[in-house]
């Protein structure tokens, strides 16, 4: 659904007094600490966030935020990146997500931030590409821990680990051209239609049906921005016999007819060079 790619842009090793970065983050970026310690600043924040070895730290772009040396001096060894999505249009993971995220992770060799400073620091063939696989890895782990957080709460990562609500989940997301009912979602779901329409509504914010009216469209202008589907062939993926009827339907969604989109230039992931440390804060 997401099409991640990490970017790792920096990783440094820090000593004496020291400050990285200033302003507002542009992407979803991340900061690890792969040994040492930090203070993490935030402008809506009185106190710094204290970030020891294995800390991660995830944050949603227009946080202003800078790192500094803990108690004004000290060493630390850092890595810094930010995630990137295909899909733009609608990432319902990725707007659930808390302007600030910390994951501790186990600290030392074996640790996955320490596997991913050890690679962008070796300077081997492949060596950036590892670090950043290791970097969506991360991604994954984090969104794991922010659903456990949010487990009892709404949230679509509340949603998705659900054990009734993300089962109805994970059929509409590998069926959308289903012509799905709201009973035979509750029997995936194992409950009563009323009890999971009342949950679904309560852990994603809004219905059923209405969630997957957006999947559908948001499936659908994937396939058209790919430039290899045509309009009825997308309409068919996504559930709709009818040409007209979806194209109505796509430009209640997105603004503009089915064929502008796909007679745009089909999209890529955004592919950048490496960032000096300021540049991408």
């Amino acid at each position: 659904m997401l099409r991640l790619r990490a970017r790792v842009f920096l990783h440094a090793r820090l000593c004496g007094r020291w400050r990285l970065g200033g302003g507002r983050v542009r992407r979803l970026g991340f900061h690890a600490v792969a040994s040492g310690r930090c203070l993490l600043h935030l402008a809506d924040r009185r106190a710094p966030v204290r970030l020891g070895p294995g800390a991660v730290a995830l944050l949603v772009p227009a946080v202003d935020h800078h790192l500094a040396a803990d108690a004004g001096r000290g060493e630390a060894e850092i890595v810094c990146g930010h995630f990137e999505f295909a899909r733009r249009d609608w990432n319902p993971l990725v707007e659930d997500l808390p302007p600030l995220l910390v994951l501790q992770e186990r600290p030392g060799p074996g640790g996955l931030v320490a596997l991913i400073a050890s690679e962008a620091a070796s300077g081997a063939p492949g060596a950036g590409a590892v670090a950043e696989r290791l970097a969506e890895a991360l991604f994954v782990r984090m969104v794991r821990e922010h659903a456990r957080r949010t487990a009892t709460s709404a949230g679509f990562a509340a949603a998705l680990a659900d054990p009734h609500v993300g089962r109805a989940l994970r059929a509409l997301h590998r069926e959308p051209a289903r012509a799905w009912t709201l009973a035979q979602l509750a029997r995936e779901a194992g409950l009563s239609r009323s009890a999971f329409a009342q949950r679904f509504r309560a852990r994603v914010g809004e219905t059923p049906m209405a969630y997957l009216r957006r999947w559908r469209m948001a499936q659908a202008h994937e396939l058209l921005a790919d430039g290899t589907w045509s309009v009825a062939q997308a309409a068919a993926a996504c559930g709709y016999a009818s040409e007209a009827a979806f194209a109505r339907a796509f430009k209640r969604a997105h603004g503009m007819g089915p064929g502008a989109v796909r007679r745009a230039r089909p999209r890529r992931l955004v592919s950048t060079h490496r960032h000096a440390a300021e540049a991408e804060f």
